[in-house]
């Protein structure tokens, strides 16, 4: 996708910045439009984060907080996949 650093630096921008807005704790999920509040759920900091306070905050076990690994687990999959497909398409 990049050539150089500075393309890579400019594209991590563009793919952390919404990353970081979109989980959840400097904007309130519900304080946020429909529209954003779904695009909350494609970021995996929004699942670390909640998985954080849970754990530490709370003090909750894996039988509360499944739900936020199994949406971390498949984001993961997701974009390894996608990682793996791109690497070999590079050298095929």
């Amino acid at each position: 996708m990049s050539r150089n650093l500075t393309q890579a630096a400019m594209l991590a921008i563009h793919i952390l910045m919404p990353i970081i807005f979109l989980f959840g704790a400097w904007t309130l999920p519900e304080a946020m439009p429909v529209g954003l509040r779904e695009a909350m759920y494609l970021s995996p900091l929004y699942y670390f984060i909640e998985m954080g306070y849970g754990i530490l905050l709370k003090g909750v076990g894996l039988d509360i907080l499944w739900d936020s690994l199994l949406g971390l687990i498949i984001l993961g999959v997701v974009i390894f996949t996608y990682g793996v497909w791109r690497f070999k398409r590079q050298f095929s």
